[in-house]
């Protein structure tokens, strides 16, 4: 009888592990050990020639669809923690109805076994502890609660590197459940007073059981060890353990007070994050530098995020208007800074904006913009002194928490704004390992000159009117250099200048010089910011590859810094790189993350313009009644928070999917109440947005002259603001307008201008409009080859991008072209591209101009009559859009089908179609359709 082979065996739906086995691309080599939610293998990895571990859901537990989903999830977002003190996870898979993780495997031992073989030096326990803390608190920015932190899953390699193990497994069956031995996740003795209670629990859980953890490495006892589950939970929610000198009399009281603070049984009493916990031990250890393998992390929140609110109002300046810079500059600088805390809940500057030099009772002013604090102060600069009162006052007592006055000589200005950070983090308890970490209260140059310099620079370019505004606020920004090169905000200030003008290599140069700067400096926020400058420039180079790496760097640093607004504002751009990619379904995943933290901000701003961009998402997948919802709500939070220009951009944008659909009456009566807004706020980019939205339209009616005179206007706005990208655009539709009205030199002039300026700014929307109308000037001049290739161009340009819209109607354009040189197979081929596609996104103009040339395609295969039918059915749904152009187009489409190929009487009723057409053609003044339908009628029947 031969000897039975070890190997993976099914039995009714069972896998038996066993050595030999082959699961996937692993074979396992020995079984490491099992417990209540799994067993574990170590494998090797048949593809990549890699030892590895593989850890199995427990059968008990895979049986359960739902869990063994939520593990799925849990565990594939586990593996997304990069961090030298986790063990990595390489892949989460499934085989046989069996859930595993692929992770690192670890030569060394467990945490465990180093207690059990006897008592570890404080040197020891403290350096592992730091060790534990940082890949603790990298997890803990993610968003995970470990909620099983104890010595079998903690390894130390034989390197002496701590890898944590388990990420995610134990948060999937939730706090409060118990396994089949009555322990409740996170092993009992290990666990915290919140879940022996089965309570909520949040990252200060895990601190409480590292706290355990670190009693046990430096006593070899556990402080809360009873006879029996009731009794350990008991004394874990109630008693106090014995004290360190018990078992160690040499331990430090230094010691005795990081462990006691650690075991604290209210979570507000405990280390707020394991940051704090690790600067502790740092201290103790006798040094502050970070260990080679710790990645800084970011500070977590005290209490619940966002706790404490407050307001900075805008400082009075109490010297001449032509300080107004100062005050402005330094509001802005410490909104940003004390956001960055991450402790306290700052409302942005574009809502206290709104209130400066009001007259309102604070008390009213406060809850207008949801706050609990007000900082209220002013300065006042003189030739010989700067002077600086602040006063920081809960709003529900008008009690005073904290107030200040400063009279230095200007060469103090600088550190305006580190006095009143300081003041603030002080009067909230906010310690200086937290503002230290956060970067808040450093001033970025000890020269005052500079520094007034680059105020001047930011607010001039920040209240631009006029290119000239601009150009003198990139001025500052070199003086301000000249005097300090050192200086990064006057550095990014330029870098976005150049961004702003199109000035992309400009913008290179400087970004260069910055990122490095930021980075010999250490300025971590800097580069931060400096980073998603970066990712957007590659975006504009549509390198989707690199700006994301940037974008993730970003994100990075933004979550080391506990920087909420920053993470948002980050999470935005790599939403901006998955769109054009189409890659919409991952860009609503990062959209969920920014919605809550716009929500857990308690920001109305910021949920409005989330949900705003959310809706853009939608709208460009074709959602469009999903889409309206999320403006609508956007309206909603935007109009709570006073926030007339973010109304306005969510009324545009409902606009936009009323002309996407072809309902050309609703979309300029939302393009209007939007300009209404726009032009009350003195919104001039707003108001010119809005002009170039009516002028299209008028377009479309066939209006033309009323079309060209609002596309002129808001032409003339963004050549007056350097606004090149949208500059590019309105030339390429006033190049549209322009030949309708059969000005075919001057549409080449706008047409040929609009590619220089979006080549220029790297705009593909710019320069795949400008390709097409090129080929359409080239149509209407008679070479077909040359617009065949200029459509060709528009073409790939918009399907690099993305522009799934775009990428429709060019293929209806080059549809059009090959039935006019008779290519029937090739106009086949792109009117089916362009009807596939318009059905996907809900384009109806786009697809009944597709299904168009497909009625008149089927007629000219010998099916007049189906063929003519269709097309009909068309002309009638263009009329029910409105759309005059498309319907005069269709039906010129109908009429040369019937004029050309039809009967008899089919012929007097085309006839008499392109003769309709033609005069409403002339009446509307569409010069290439009134020249093409004379040629038709020009021609012979059935010719």
């Amino acid at each position: 009888m031969d000897a039975p082979e070890y190997g993976e065996q099914e039995t009714r739906g069972i896998v038996i592990l066993a050595p030999g086995a082959v699961i996937s691309h692993y074979r396992i080599a020995s079984r490491l050990g099992a417990g209540g939610m799994g067993e574990v293998f170590v494998a090797d990895d048949l593809q990549l020639k890699r030892r590895v571990a593989l850890k199995f859901l427990a059968p008990n537990l895979a049986n359960d669809l739902n869990l063994k989903q939520r593990f799925i999830r849990e565990a594939q977002s586990a593996a997304a923690l990069n961090h030298p003190n986790i063990v990595t996870v390489y892949e989460v898979a499934e085989f046989a109805d069996r859930v595993f993780i692929a992770m690192e495997y670890i030569e060394g031992r467990t945490l465990r076994e180093l207690i059990d073989a006897g008592q570890l030096t404080p040197q020891q326990s403290l350096t592992m502890a730091l060790q534990i803390c940082e890949g603790l608190q990298a997890a803990h920015v993610a968003g995970y609660v470990h909620r099983d932190v104890k010595p079998l899953n903690v390894i130390v390699g034989h390197d002496g590197r701590i890898r944590i193990l388990d990420f995610g497994l134990a948060k999937v069956v939730g706090d409060t459940q118990m396994t089949q031995a009555g322990s409740a996740i996170g092993t009992v003795q290990y666990m915290s007073p919140e879940q022996g209670q089965g309570i909520e629990a949040d990252h200060r859980s895990d601190i409480f059981s590292l706290g355990v953890m670190l009693y046990e490495m430096l006593t070899s006892a556990l402080p809360f060890q009873k006879i029996g589950i009731p009794a350990t939970i008991y004394a874990i929610i109630n008693e106090q353990p014995a004290p360190l000198a018990t078992y160690r009399p040499d331990l430090t009281p230094g010691l005795q007070e990081i462990v006691s603070r650690a075991l604290a049984k209210s979570p507000g009493e405990r280390y707020q994050t394991v940051g704090e916990l690790a600067d502790e031990i740092r201290r103790l250890l006798g040094t502050q530098t970070m260990p080679a393998t710790v990645i800084p992390t970011r500070v977590m929140p005290a209490t619940a995020p966002q706790s404490v609110s407050l307001a900075v109002l805008h400082l009075r300046n109490l010297g001449t208007a032509d300080d107004d810079f100062l005050s402005y500059g330094i509001t802005e600088d410490l909104i940003v800074d004390l956001s960055r805390l991450g402790t306290i809940r700052v409302a942005p500057m574009r809502s206290v904006m709104k209130y400066k030099d009001s007259d309102d009772d604070l008390a009213e002013i406060a809850a207008r913009l949801n706050v609990s604090y007000v900082l209220d102060g002013s300065i006042h600069k003189s030739v010989s002194a700067v002077r600086v009162s602040a006063q920081l006052i809960d709003v529900r007592d008008g009690k005073v928490l904290w107030a200040e006055r400063w009279e230095e000589p200007p060469a103090s200005l600088p550190r305006v704004k580190k006095a009143l950070a300081e003041g603030v983090s002080s009067a909230f308890n906010i310690g200086a390992t937290v503002v230290r970490r956060a970067e808040v209260a450093l001033p970025e140059t000890e020269n005052a000159q500079a520094y007034e310099q680059y105020l001047r620079g930011k607010f001039l370019f920040d209240h631009k009117k006029d290119k000239g505004d601009v150009e003198k606020a990139l001025e500052w920004y070199g003086k301000a250099l000249k005097q300090e090169p050192g200086l990064l905000s006057a550095r990014i200030g330029t870098v976005e200048i150049h961004v702003y003008q199109g000035a992309i290599d400009e913008a290179w140069s400087e970004l260069s010089l910055a990122l490095q700067a930021a980075r010999e400096q250490g300025q971590r926020a800097e580069q931060a910011s400096l980073l998603r400058l970066q990712s957007k420039l590659l975006v504009t180079k549509s390198n989707w590859e690199k700006a994301w790496e940037s974008g993730q760097q970003a994100l990075a640093l933004t979550r080391e810094l506990g920087d909420l607004s920053g993470e948002a504002e980050t999470l935005g751009i790599l939403i901006s790189i998955l769109q054009p990619q189409a890659k919409f379904d991952e860009a609503l995943e990062l959209f969920d993350r920014v919605l809550e933290i716009s929500r857990k901000l308690n920001d109305r701003d910021k949920i409005a313009e989330a949900l705003k961009n959310m809706g853009v998402v939608y709208a460009r997948k074709g959602d469009y009644g999903r889409a309206l919802d999320l403006y609508e709500e956007a309206i909603t939070f935007a109009r709570s928070a006073q926030n007339l220009s973010m109304e306005a951009a969510c009324l545009s944008n409902i606009g936009n999917v009323h002309y996407f659909k072809g309902e050309m009456q609703s979309a300029m009566r939302y393009y209007g109440e939007a300009l209404s807004i726009n032009s009350k706020l003195g919104d001039r980019t707003g108001s010119a947005r809005q002009s170039l939205n009516l002028g299209l339209i008028h377009l479309q009616q066939g209006t033309m002259e009323e079309g060209l005179e609002m596309l002129t206007t808001a032409a003339t706005f963004f050549e007056a603001l350097g606004d090149k990208a949208n500059l590019a655009l309105t030339l390429s539709n006033i190049s549209q307008a322009r030949l309708t009205l059969g000005m075919a030199d001057e549409a080449q002039a706008a047409a040929e201008r609009s590619l220089a300026l979006a080549q220029e700014v790297r705009h593909p929307l710019g320069e795949s409009a400008a390709y097409h109308r090129l080929g359409a000037i080239s149509e209407f001049r008679g070479d077909g080859e040359e617009a065949s290739r200029f459509i060709h161009r528009a073409l790939e340009t918009a399907r690099a991008a993305g522009m799934n819209r775009n990428v429709a109607a060019l293929e209806v354009e080059l549809a059009a072209i090959h039935f006019g040189q008779r290519q029937f197979d090739a106009a086949r081929k792109h009117a089916g591209r362009a009807s596939t596609l318009a059905k996907e996104i809900e384009d109806k103009p786009t697809l009944c101009a597709a299904a168009s040339y497909l009625g008149a395609l089927t007629a000219v295969g010998g099916l007049v009559h189906a063929g003519s039918n269709q097309i009909r059915q068309q002309l009638n749904k263009a009329q029910e859009l409105g759309d005059k152009n498309l319907s005069v187009r269709i039906q010129q489409l109908l009429g040369e089908t019937l004029y050309t190929l039809g009967k008899e009487g089919e012929r007097e009723e085309g006839l008499a179609l392109l003769q309709d057409a033609l005069a409403q053609a002339e009446a509307s003044r569409q010069v290439p359709e009134v020249k093409r339908i004379r040629t038709i009628l020009n021609s012979s029947p059935h010719s």
